[in-house]
């Protein structure tokens, strides 16, 4: 029996086994049963075999057209990570008076009152900031809700492609009245984005982006589709979206449609500032539960950390990258 199909045999009985409640003993009775090879082809964090330089990082260190260093509102909220940073990008850290609970880059913006996110926004605390400009990223339609029932206006800003992102910096530079700025940072970052591509890739590879982790027992992933700003940056890479047929950006994809569409390397972007290797080990294991996958069996399963690869945002340039080091051999 196949090694990958001997591990689905082998953790299906060992929930057979344990039926009657004990199913934390199932599971332990399968990792157990791991031999050192799977261990050993665990997932890897980057696997480089070109060297790529780095990018800037223009959310930290903002370059302000001087002519405009005195414009733009005094009081901003912005509801979510890829708006802030393009706020600080900017250069408005100081405006900001309100972010999501969920921005935290750059560091500093951390020390901004925090007013929630999603449901738990506090549209009081927003009304209490007095802010001259609300902004929220998308369809949020949650927020929006609950702005429009306090009666504070917004703004909202597109989040979704790759030219989503130039289209939200230079709709926003115009909103604040730095018009200069944003163009210049829509040419640096597209300078950025062109550099890299000379290492795209001479064989591309049919790449599946998991936005998450997989669980254990392994659940339907959500992946990034035709459309999304990721899939932008694959193509750029030199390399196709294994989900192509995805309807929408965004979306679940069924264990059995992986198994399918037989990608040759996956990637999972997920938050956190580092990969251990309990992390590695328990991405295998998950992965080799499907079925069998040859980018499991090969190596190709590499796991990307960093919230920044899922902000839409000015370090779009750092995902690329990313992207292109884990797939470069």
């Amino acid at each position: 029996m196949h090694e990958q199909s001997r591990f689905a045999v082998m953790w299906r009985e060992a929930l057979v086994f344990v039926s009657g409640g004990g199913i934390a003993v199932g599971a332990l009775l399968w990792r157990w049963s791991v031999p050192d090879a799977a261990v050993a082809r665990a997932p890897r964090v980057r696997h480089a075999a070109v060297q790529i330089p780095p990018v800037p990082d223009y959310s930290a260190h903002p370059m302000v057209d001087p002519t405009e260093r005195a414009s733009g509102p005094r009081r901003i909220v912005s509801t979510s990570p890829q708006l802030t940073e393009i706020c600080c990008a900017l250069g408005l850290l100081d405006r900001l008076v309100g972010r999501s609970s969920f921005c935290n880059y750059p560091p500093e913006v951390k020390r901004v009152t925090s007013v929630g996110a999603l449901i738990d926004l506090n549209v009081e605390q927003c009304a209490r900031l007095k802010a001259e400009l609300i902004l929220i990223s998308g369809q949020s339609d949650l927020i929006r809700e609950r702005l429009d029932s306090v009666g504070l206006k917004y703004v909202s800003l597109p989040d979704r492609s790759l030219e989503d992102i130039y289209i939200a910096i230079e709709q926003l530079g115009r909103l604040v009245d730095r018009p200069r700025t944003a163009a210049g940072l829509v040419n640096r970052i597209q300078q950025d984005l062109a550099r890299l591509g000379r290492y795209r890739a001479e064989r591309p590879k049919r790449v599946l982006m998991v936005t998450g982790k997989m669980t254990t027992p392994p659940r339907a992933p959500w992946v990034a589709g035709p459309g999304s700003y990721l899939d932008g940056l694959l193509a750029l890479a030199g390399h196709r979206n294994a989900v192509a047929d995805l309807r929408h950006a965004y979306g679940a994809v069924s264990l059995e449609h992986v198994v399918s569409v037989e990608p040759e390397a996956i990637l999972e972007f997920w938050p956190g500032h580092e990969v251990t290797q309990e992390d590695q080990n328990q991405a295998y294991m998950a992965w080799s539960m499907i079925g069998r996958l040859s980018a499991v069996e090969s190596g190709q399963l590499y796991l990307i950390p960093g919230q920044v690869h899922l902000v839409p945002g000015p370090r779009v340039a750092h995902t690329l990258r990313e992207v292109m080091l884990a797939l470069s051999d």
